[in-house]
């Protein structure tokens, strides 16, 4: 991403610029700032008493899972910019809305990936780098030497004392001694398991749904916000795109804006014409970055809702009371079957490092497990 530059902050009816480096903070007013102030402090303590591996085990985690996250922020905060901060942060990190997740989830899912100022930042933050070639370069060198087999999806799992058959949609067959159910928990309850998971297990995928966001893509001969001082980052409060970063190509002079819409704001941006959702996103374009931004040379729109092997993004959310209730059995195998992905890490947790992180631990588990076991789910 590119960070040199002001980036632009709307929060309640004040607009600023500020430094884009970790600990700036945005130009609001003395009571905003400090409201500001004491609501991440609050936040950060509250969330280094989480264990992210076993969040369910805090001894006020039903306090915490009882309510959603925005509760505790219109609790806790006291301004309309220190609230509005909070709920862009929310939306940016989770693309779903605060009310959407409980206050344990964002505190877990806030220590197990540094704090929440990490999570949001682009210099030295989760936002920082981006894959040059897009992200799907690291799929294709992972898969090279390997036999992946494309364009025909798994349909069940069925497992014994002898080890494990995985069918596809065209009938294909694949047997082996272990089986690692990459894909999200909510995709991954839509595959018929024989015998049935445990019911712990099958309730967990039910109540754990991706986040909806649509990323906006815009196109211009140059990037023209950088001759202002302008790095193409903003934040704001008003919507339908509250987020937008600079992704030029590094060696190229066109300019690309990128625009998220997420939460609700997305599910209810999506309904609309395609005429009218553009025109929506470049006129947040042009508040923030001036009259050329209504000029693309192009204007690309992608729904992760709509595609069939994510139906959304960026991972999934936990809605008060699904860790208490059900999340001592997300990371366990069920007999010869084990789990992987990025939702499934204590750390990274619904970032690229953690689906490595997962997949290592989950190799691991795979290793150790015995050639032979007993009765699949313990029957």
């Amino acid at each position: 991403m590119e960070r040199r530059g002001e980036l632009v902050v709307e929060l309640g009816s004040r607009r600023s610029r500020m430094e884009g480096r970790k600990g700036a903070v945005p130009g609001l007013g003395p009571f905003a700032l400090t409201d500001l102030a004491q609501g991440m402090s609050r936040f950060g303590r509250l969330a280094r008493s989480v264990d992210p591996a076993r969040p369910w085990a805090h001894p006020r985690a039903d306090v915490l899972d009882g309510q959603t996250f925005r509760t505790w922020v219109r609790r806790t905060l006291r301004t309309r910019s220190g609230r509005a901060y909070f709920d862009i942060a929310t939306e940016a990190v989770f693309a779903a809305d605060a009310s959407d997740i409980s206050l344990l989830h964002a505190l877990c899912y806030a220590v197990g990936n540094g704090d929440l100022e990490t999570l949001v930042a682009v210099d030295h933050g989760a936002q920082q780098d981006r894959v040059v070639g897009g992200s799907v370069v690291v799929a294709e060198r992972l898969a090279e030497g390997l036999d992946v087999r494309l364009g025909d999806p798994v349909a069940s799992i069925t497992q014994d004392r002898a080890g494990v058959t995985v069918r596809t949609r065209s009938g294909r067959e694949h047997a082996a001694d272990r089986v690692v159910v990459a894909i999200p928990p909510t995709l991954a309850g839509r595959l018929v398991d024989d015998p049935p998971l445990p019911a712990a297990r099958d309730q967990l995928t039910q109540r754990l749904p991706a986040g909806t966001v649509v990323k906006a893509f815009a196109a211009y001969p140059t990037p023209f916000w950088r001759e202002d001082g302008l790095n193409g980052q903003a934040a704001s409060d008003r919507g339908p795109v509250k987020v937008t970063f600079d992704v030029s190509p590094s060696e190229a002079e066109v300019g690309v804006l990128l625009g998220f819409v997420e939460g609700g704001e997305a599910l209810r941006w999506q309904r609309l014409s395609e005429a009218e959702r553009r025109r929506q996103v470049l006129g947040c374009f042009v508040r923030h970055f001036g009259e050329q931004a209504a000029h693309p040379t192009s204007y690309v729109e992608k729904n992760w809702s709509e595609e069939e092997f994510t139906r959304g993004c960026y991972g999934a959310h936990f809605a008060p009371g699904v860790w208490t209730a059900f999340g001592e059995s997300l990371r366990p195998p069920v007999g010869r079957v084990h789990w992987a992905g990025s939702e499934y890490a204590v750390e990274w947790s619904g970032y690229m490092e953690g689906a490595v992180r997962s997949g290592r631990a989950t190799a691991r588990e795979v290793l150790d497990a015995p050639r032979s076991s007993g009765p699949p789910h313990g029957a």
